[in-house]
């Protein structure tokens, strides 16, 4: 089984799904999170293809992937940004393919009405809160999640929330977690 993971970051998804055994794509717009990959993985025999990226113009065939999984890349981009991304993941997702994506930050996430509104739902700059200081972040509806889904071929089998609290219960936490297929 072939996984793209999709804005690996430093890998701790990666490093998980090669010790699970699965054949592993991982990729990251930033090469210093890659190169922090590698020295991450060090000896582990399943090694993963890893390589820098944008999100929204993938350098893999079409239908290459069983599975991707994202894990907090969606979230920050505007609602163009998040449109392309979904765009290259139906095309490089296999048809029947699942697709995971997780920390889709929702309104209820402190922080949501603060920073430079870009666009609805859409800031910049956050000042304080769990998504303070990381640059551009969406707050997701469910609503509009299942659109941008749907506009980009993708059908949402499930959707599902995880709330939690953080600095002793002065921030929450709130995003949606979702399971969707290629049809």
């Amino acid at each position: 089984v072939s996984v793209l993971d999709l804005g690996c970051g430093t890998g701790a998804s990666t490093w998980f799904l090669c010790r699970e055994g699965f054949k592993v794509y991982a990729v990251d717009g930033s090469k210093t999170a890659v190169e922090k990959v590698q020295k991450l993985l060090g000896n582990i025999p399943n090694k993963p293809y890893l390589c820098v990226a944008d999100a929204a113009k993938l350098p893999f065939e079409d239908n290459t992937f069983d599975c991707i999984a994202d894990i907090g890349c969606i979230t920050s981009n505007t609602s163009k940004g998040i449109n392309e991304i979904l765009t290259e993941i139906f095309r490089v997702l296999k048809p029947s393919g699942s697709f995971f994506s997780s920390y889709l930050f929702s309104s209820k996430t402190s922080g949501s009405d603060l920073g430079t509104e870009l666009e609805p739902n859409t800031r910049r700059n956050i000042p304080e809160g769990p998504v303070a200081d990381i640059g551009t972040i969406h707050f997701f509806t469910r609503t509009e999640i299942k659109k941008f889904w749907k506009n980009n071929g993708l059908t949402v089998t499930e959707i599902n929330t995880l709330r939690r609290t953080d600095c002793n219960g002065l921030y929450t936490i709130d995003y949606y977690i979702v399971s969707a297929v290629k049809i």
